[in-house]
């Protein structure tokens, strides 16, 4: 799908989001000791960057945000945040889980909303 200028930042870090997420899944159902490694190699730099992620879309368009959309957009960063915490094998599957549903949202539902209703705002953001 062809993503607007201004969220196109946001979609490159959302697809290696998915990088990350898939192969948590996979080392996940492989049952071996691989996935704490791996979770433990990446989960500080992926930290500090998922809450950069997460707070530069909540203060660029969090406001504009209703009803459902807001509800998914705002628990599924807090929740994401939380088992980013975590160590526990299940909490790991979870937050992967949790991350590739989390980004599939915004790329086919809120970003097409975002562009069809707020382009405007998006515009201003990158465009002052």
């Amino acid at each position: 799908m062809k993503r607007s200028h201004e969220l196109t930042p946001l979609s490159k870090e959302h697809h290696q989001a998915l990088v990350i997420s898939h192969k948590l899944l996979k080392l996940g159902l492989e049952k071996n000791r691989e996935l704490e490694a791996y979770w433990l190699s990446v989960r500080d730099g992926l930290a500090k960057e998922l809450d950069l992620h997460f707070k530069e879309e909540e203060q660029w368009f969090g406001s504009v945000l209703k009803g459902v959309i807001a509800e998914r957009f705002f628990e599924d960063h807090d929740v994401l945040r939380k088992l980013l915490l975590s160590e526990n094998r299940d909490d790991i599957i979870l937050f992967a889980s949790r991350l590739k549903a989390h980004v599939r949202f915004e790329e086919r539902e809120l970003f097409n909303w975002l562009e069809m209703h707020h382009m405007a705002l998006l515009q201003k953001r990158c465009h002052p």
